[in-house]
């Protein structure tokens, strides 16, 4: 089946025939009904047919949880919360102890507010699972949406107890800090990440980030650099250093970093299009209107740009913005 949905994204119509056949021969083949979804889903098709060609597959598998919770997520991707409640608890009620499918109830109950029955969920889902994080990203995720920050915390520890380096959780940990006003517990977290992921840029970005919020701009460029050491084709981090360098006041320095960057990075259409932003905030409109043709070069299809393009346009007294 997945040689057959990795030929279905080069060729959809032929695919679609062929699965559609497999069916027309064994009516309960619930791969092809689950590609057909798949399929119609990458090609832009009618949600009413990927609900039915799952819902097909439910029937046709009721035990099989992983089918009910591709329905319920079609469902909660399309905002149809009470069809997706509807599939959950059935779920649930025919295995109660799937944790498959204990979480997708927990999640629709999120969905729809129903903080409570979620908590009950994850909390479920923890006493089935009590060694996987998930659970307590969960129940993190309930406490947060009832505001309740020491709570959530505990069950980011606890999620972080049991697996150190669990990314996700730091992150979160350290945006509850910053909103705290703990800028210091911030960088503890970050720096931890960066002593368990040495080679890795995430923790000098997490670094980068707390120090510029705190106006540290040294501090924060010198993280950002240490991260670009480490991942060199990072442009979010690129367009973070240069407008460090920037706020900082460290012009020369600034305009040294962007010709370095674009002579090796040319078609990076980020970095592009914030050089665009820097000009229009400038109000030069012209090196704006040239950088945001630059990164139409590289990406045609950029809505904001094409504005941006016409603004510019507009301003200089230029024909043809409507267009654009």
């Amino acid at each position: 089946a997945d040689d057959l949905i990795d030929a279905a994204r080069r060729e959809p119509d032929a695919a679609r025939q062929r699965f559609q056949s497999i069916l027309a021969k064994d009516a309960k083949n619930v791969p092809s009904m689950v590609a057909l979804a798949e399929l119609t889903a990458r090609t832009g098709g009618s949600k009413d047919d990927i609900t039915k060609y799952l819902t097909d597959a439910v029937n046709a598998a009721p035990d099989n949880p992983r089918v009910r919770v591709l329905l319920i997520d079609h469902h909660l991707r399309n905002n149809q919360t009470r069809e997706a409640m509807t599939v959950a608890q059935a779920g649930v009620a025919a295995q109660p102890n799937s944790p498959e499918l204990v979480d997708a109830l927990g999640r629709v109950q999120l969905a729809t507010n129903d903080h409570q029955q979620a908590l009950a969920s994850f909390n479920k889902l923890a006493s089935l699972q009590p060694k996987s994080v998930l659970p307590q990203l969960r129940i993190a995720a309930v406490r947060l949406a009832m505001k309740d920050e020491p709570a959530a915390r505990q069950s980011l520890n606890r999620a972080l107890t049991i697996t150190p380096n669990l990314l996700p959780a730091q992150q979160q940990l350290i945006a509850l800090d910053m909103a705290a006003k703990k800028p210091q517990d911030a960088l503890k977290v970050a720096r931890t990440v960066q002593q368990q992921r040495p080679n890795e840029a995430t923790g000098f970005v997490f670094e980068g980030d707390i120090q510029a919020s705190q106006r540290n701009l040294d501090a924060a460029a010198a993280a950002y650099r240490t991260a670009l050491a480490k991942a060199p084709n990072q442009s979010e981090t690129a367009v973070k250093l240069h407008s460090t360098l920037r706020a900082a006041n460290k012009t020369a320095d600034a305009d040294r970093f962007s010709q370095t960057w674009l002579k090796n990075h040319p078609k990076d259409a980020r970095f592009l299009f914030h050089l665009g932003d820097l000009a229009l905030f400038q109000r030069d409109y012209a090196g704006a209107e040239a950088r945001y043709r630059q990164t139409l070069e590289l990406n045609p299809d950029n809505a904001i740009a094409l504005n941006n393009v016409a603004w510019t346009m507009a301003r200089q007294g230029k024909p043809g913005a409507l267009e654009y």
